[in-house]
């Protein structure tokens, strides 16, 4: 209908504050109906009624009266959305001594626990044990009570040792006389119970489920088990892939050495890559292939003598499309560019897809792919590489870091699409020219977004009627997190992406040049949304996208329900927050939202926005798609080029 129902009805709004800022927000429960959050002071808030009310929970996690809990992180099952874990630190308040001693340091000292709900966040209770440093939990990707934990124990904390600030917990700790390792441990039972895996793990995963290996666990671990433990921080020959079996008991059989020397690995869908020391001397690797579920292996091969990585730093982009998608950072030894290599679909052969790709010094990749649609990405590339970058030992300390996380979270697109949000550290002026690239081939051929014809208030921008290459759309990626929403697309709204960015010549960083874009047909052609720089969301299959300003405190909130044809505005409160993100529930179907950020005086605020009473009109004229009195049109997906589509 013509009708707008925004200037007849509300939207319902409700509004929470917090202690401090939210730090993480997560949807739980079968219907996505429950969430929890974590705040910046380490409290746990619920909510049950999709984010309408919520109650904190710190206290009622652990019953024991004498316990406190900090929460530290929360983990939601992907088998069973109604399980999760909570990682905390614990202290309680040691009274049954009698007399304190004020001068004993280990009266109050906290402990990694790990709790477990399995009535999505209603009851808690304990795992079992005492875990230092507890590393990670890795859920199953179909049985609802199996996982992967990892941790850390034998003296690990020598210097609290030798300082006599070890608490009676740790002193009485069996183990606190061994090495320090990190021990690989599998649950069937949600943490009733524990049984070891391995120990001086370095990185480990379940197999994938798209060749039936869900069941079996892959890790990597020095093959001498005596001394201490250290970071894997360079390639090294003591270290090999390994792989277990488990029965549908919980009984894991014998274990199996799949390649000798294979020190870093990633499953991801049908295929299997492992980084095979190749010289430890030179500090070289190789890339090696399997998809078959690691039965036969095969180098990669990279084109013209590029068979050995000469560096740590390749980061698989995806694999979704039966082929491997693989960033080499510069043979130059600059972290902040790289190539794409597209496999054949073994992925085994590779070709040189695209230079220059920007790579952050976290080694994120500026490489995306519009999930809703096959064979679309979307990648910012450097027009002019420049020489090393200083930070690079930086970085690559950085990236050793995170090495244990990578092996279980897929590639970099898996991750981005599934992580919800976090903010990179704020970037240094960019000093390079940016440009983005599209490709409607899996990366078989790229080329320069165009740009909308006028912008939002309809004039033409400056540079209208120049070629291309001087007047592109460009569109922040990941690496600018902190300024700028990277381009976003989504599974269940089929052809649309939004992004912030610029018409020009390259990418701009200043707020007054940036503005809002979006595309309805999988980024063949973009209108200016709005000018400035929004967060954004969509929800309804993307015929309800919602929006609020991300470089200024604000109270608003813009939102469109016609794919973007007009956008309306409404004051959500009087007290401006700075926005940290705005959500709906993962399958995004929905018509409810919950946008959260901080206030001036640091405390969060979350809210509730239900656009349900705006009445949206059901759609109608199926059968006479395209015709003045249908609401339907037919799409079919095209690269633009010519009449054929594809």
């Amino acid at each position: 209908g013509n009708d707008t129902p925004a200037d007849k009805k509300e939207v319902l709004v409700k509004e929470l504050v917090l202690d401090s800022a939210v730090v993480d927000i997560v949807y739980l429960g079968k219907r996505h109906e429950c969430l929890l959050l974590t705040t910046k002071k380490q409290r746990l808030y619920s909510s049950c009624d999709s984010g309408q009310s919520w109650h904190e929970i710190t206290n009622q996690v652990d019953p024991t009266p004498s316990a406190h809990i900090r929460a530290e992180k929360i983990i939601v099952n992907a088998a069973d959305k109604s399980v999760a874990v909570l990682q905390v630190q614990r202290q309680v308040d040691d009274r049954s001594a009698g007399i304190i001693d004020p001068a004993a340091k280990s009266l109050n000292s906290w402990h990694p626990y790990i709790f477990i709900t399995e009535d999505s966040g209603r009851s808690w209770r304990k795992a079992w044990g005492r875990h230092h440093g507890l590393h990670s939990w890795v859920a199953h990707p179909s049985r609802r009570s199996w996982a992967l934990v990892s941790w850390w124990n034998g003296a690990c904390n020598k210097a609290e040792k030798a300082e006599g600030t070890e608490s009676k917990e740790e002193s009485d700790d069996p183990d606190r006389e061994k090495p320090c390792m990190h021990r690989l441990m599998l649950t069937t039972d949600l943490g009733k119970t524990f049984l070891q895996i391995a120990q001086y793990v370095v990185q480990f995963s379940w197999g994938s489920a798209k060749i039936n290996q869900s069941d079996r666990i892959y890790y990597t671990a020095y093959a001498s088990k005596s001394s201490d433990q250290g970071k894997l921080s360079q390639w090294s020959t003591e270290v090999d892939f390994r792989a277990v079996d488990v029965n549908d008991q919980g009984r894991p059989a014998s274990q199996i050495t799949s390649l000798k020397h294979g020190n870093k690995f990633m499953i991801s869908n049908e295929f299997i890559l492992v980084a095979k020391v190749s010289s430890e001397e030179r500090q070289t690797v190789n890339l090696m292939v399997s998809n078959d579920g690691a039965n036969t292996w095969k180098a990669a091969l990279l084109p013209s003598g590029m068979g050995e990585l000469e560096e740590k730093w390749y980061t698989i982009v995806d694999t979704s499309e039966g082929a491997v998608l693989l960033h080499l950072n510069s043979e130059t030894g600059a972290t902040d560019t790289g190539r794409i290599f597209v496999s054949d679909s073994e992925g085994y052969k590779y070709s040189q897809s695209l230079l220059h790709n920007v790579r952050s010094s976290t080694g994120e990749v500026e490489f995306d792919k519009v999930v809703s649609l096959t064979g679309v990405y979307l990648a910012n590339v450097v027009a002019q590489a420049d020489s090393a970058d200083a930070g690079y030992e930086k970085a690559k300390q950085a990236a050793t870091e995170s090495v244990e996380q990578d092996a279980s979270e897929g590639s970099s697109v898996d991750r981005r699409h599934g992580r919800g949000w976090g903010k990179a550290s704020r970037m240094a002026k960019e000093e390079r020219t940016i440009r983005t690239v599209i490709s409607f081939d899996k990366g078989g051929s790229w080329r320069y977004l165009k740009p909308p014809r006028v912008n939002s208030q309809g004039q033409p921008y400056f540079c209208a009627g120049k070629p291309l290459q001087d007047c592109a759309l460009h569109l922040h990626g990941s690496s600018s997190w902190d300024l700028y929403a990277p381009f976003y697309s989504s599974e269940n709204c089929v052809g649309i992406i939004m992004g912030t960015g610029n018409v020009g010549a390259s990418l701009r960083f200043e707020p007054e040049e940036t503005s809002t874009f979006f595309s309805r047909d999988g980024g063949l052609t973009w209108v200016e949304a709005h000018k400035g720089a929004f967060i954004y969301e969509f929800g309804d299959h993307g015929g309800l996208i919602v929006m609020a300003d991300d470089l200024k405190k604000t109270g608003e909130v813009i939102f469109t329900w016609n794919e973007g044809e007009s956008w309306y505005d409404f004051k959500v409160t009087n007290t401006p927050f700075e926005v940290d993100n705005i959500i709906t529930e993962p399958n995004l179907t929905s018509t409810t939202f919950v946008m959260f950020g901080t206030r001036e005086d640091g405390s969060g605020v979350v809210y509730y926005l239900k656009f349900d009473s705006l009445e949206f009109p059901a759609c109608k004229g199926s059968s006479f798609a395209d015709s003045v009195s249908s609401d339907y049109e037919t799409w079919t997906a095209s690269d633009g080029r010519g009449e054929g589509l594809c």
